[in-house]
């Protein structure tokens, strides 16, 4: 038997969870690098980001990475103790740095058998991955199962109960139209409580969303205007949500120069 059959035949599925995540309009993206070379920094900027989700920092032994071009694949063993936690705040972080840098990406999560080696990526878990992300995702969001709760209530960190651990997952996603569950990256909740952003970005942070949707909501291209549509719909909600608090309210007291800076955005393009 071959070095290569022996290999082979040591490999069996795993029970792993899987994120596949893709930029959007990355073609594009490269004409406008031959166009404008500065642009090339940024393009490389924003894939740095995507491979640092992919950074293995020894505390999760499982963690399996493979990045291509614009796509990024990542999977634990589901029986890695607050693996799917590192995921989602993995996953949440790197969307707030790539929308502040003008990127949006679609993903998304699925469990389920899967190989995942330096050489082979392969499984049931990989279809569903890839199937969800280019076929139902749609949108600028990744999706994210609700089976990845009872994951983490099966591996939690060893200084939180199951429960609490779904419940730190659960406060980063949120349940879209479709009834899809995915990544909220567009609220106070999600970008300054859930995420850690900085609170007095974060008026800075929607104004970055409002050049973004500037640009993309004039976009001939139907398919493309409705990405951002989508974009347009959650902060018009998280914005109106803002602007429409009462001046005595506890956070307008707590922020009242962020509600005000707030307040200022606009609602049209």
């Amino acid at each position: 038997m071959t070095t290569k059959e022996r290999e082979s035949a040591t490999l069996s599925y795993e029970k792993r969870f899987i994120l596949f995540l893709d930029f959007l309009g990355f073609k594009q993206i490269i004409k406008e690098t031959t166009a404008d070379p500065k642009r090339i920094s940024a393009v490389i900027d924003a894939i740095d980001i995507i491979n640092e989700m992919g950074g293995k920092n020894g505390l999760y032994k499982s963690k399996m990475v493979t990045q291509f071009s614009d796509s990024i694949v990542i999977s634990y063993r589901c029986d890695e103790p607050s693996a799917a936690f590192d995921l989602v705040s993995e996953i949440g972080f790197a969307l707030v740095r790539l929308i502040e840098r003008g990127f949006l990406v679609r993903g998304a999560v699925a469990i389920g058998d899967l190989i995942h080696t330096e050489k082979y990526l392969l499984g049931p878990a990989m279809v569903e991955a890839y199937d969800l992300e280019s076929k139902h995702a749609i949108f600028p969001r990744v999706l994210v199962s609700q089976g990845l709760l009872d994951v983490a209530r099966d591996a939690p960190a060893s200084h939180h109960d199951g429960e609490e651990e779904a419940n730190y997952i659960s406060s980063y996603m949120k349940k879209d139209a479709d009834g899809r569950y995915y990544i909220d990256y567009l609220t106070w909740n999600a970008v300054v409580d859930t995420i850690g952003g900085n609170d007095h970005r974060f008026p800075e942070y929607l104004r970055r969303v409002a050049k973004l949707l500037e640009v993309g909501l004039k976009c001939e291209n139907e398919g493309v205007r409705s990405k951002y549509n989508w974009i347009y719909e959650q902060y018009i909600d998280q914005v109106k949500n803002i602007r429409d608090l009462p001046d005595d309210h506890k956070w307008v007291i707590s922020n009242p120069d962020l509600h005000h800076d707030i307040k200022k955005l606009p609602l049209s393009f």
